[in-house]
């Protein structure tokens, strides 16, 4: 997969950073991984860098960026024609069937394919299986999202989560809103759908999910959300977004 490069996007979790690097150890080791690291403090030191043995671009920016701001550096750094776009709390599997979700995106010629999140319980181990996929449609003041089931092994759709495989060239046609520190996402898909990349949805394709929420991470991140609401409301110019027939939050 030497087309494929990794970007992580990393905040406050270095648990969860190690967790997944290790995982990825296992998956799959030659790929060349961007981790972009916002937190006050490095979340690896030189040693635990070299311990890896991975192909690793470190790159620690000032505190607090944002998610958007982030994941944009990495996307300018790399150089492949494809990237896995990863949360530093995903833990990938040798089932993840990255390689085949890198010939579906390449066979079918598309932009965005995205896959499903196994959400791990981390007080019973319960596993919640999640995939939100649809479609995105601007009715005078209200965003509607159209969720899909998914049946299908593939399907075509507006948007993913935000674990997918990115065409790189057309990604940075859009790029995520550097505003949005957190909410970023249908904002991020609204304006890929008016670029016109296609994006679809690949069910055998997925990573396990576990999250890890520290009284400082959650400071900066579930505490903002009102105010990113708000401003997410204002980028899409709507006064609502709806899932369905149900109100959303962001």
């Amino acid at each position: 997969m030497k087309e494929l490069s990794i970007i992580i996007k990393t905040f406050e979790r270095p648990n969860c950073l190690k967790r997944l690097l290790a995982s990825i150890q296992k998956v799959c080791p030659e790929q060349h991984i961007i981790v972009i690291d916002d937190s006050r403090h490095p979340s690896l030191t030189p040693d635990e860098l070299e311990n890896y043995q991975l192909d690793i671009r470190y790159i620690k920016t000032t505190f607090n960026i944002g998610l958007s701001k982030g994941r944009n550096i990495g996307l300018q750094t790399v150089k492949t024609k494809y990237f896995l776009l990863l949360d530093d709390d995903f833990v990938l599997d040798p089932f993840s069937n990255i390689e085949e979700a890198l010939y579906i995106i390449q066979s079918e010629n598309l932009d965005i394919l995205g896959g499903k999140v196994a959400d791990i319980n981390p007080d019973n181990d319960d596993i919640k299986i999640r995939a939100f996929m649809g479609y995105l449609k601007k009715v005078n003041n209200k965003l509607i999202c159209t969720s899909l089931t998914h049946d299908s092994e593939l399907i075509e759709c507006d948007f993913v989560l935000n674990f997918f495989i990115g065409r790189t060239s057309a990604v940075k046609k859009v790029l995520w809103d550097e505003e949005l520190h957190i909410l970023e996402h249908l904002d991020f898909f609204y304006r890929a759908k008016k670029e016109g990349l296609s994006v679809a949805y690949f069910r055998k394709f997925f990573t396990f999910h576990q999250q890890e929420h520290a009284s400082h991470y959650k400071k900066f991140r579930f505490n903002q959300h009102k105010k990113f609401s708000k401003l997410l409301h204002r980028k899409l110019d709507v006064k609502s977004i709806l899932l369905e027939n149900k109100k959303i939050y962001g």
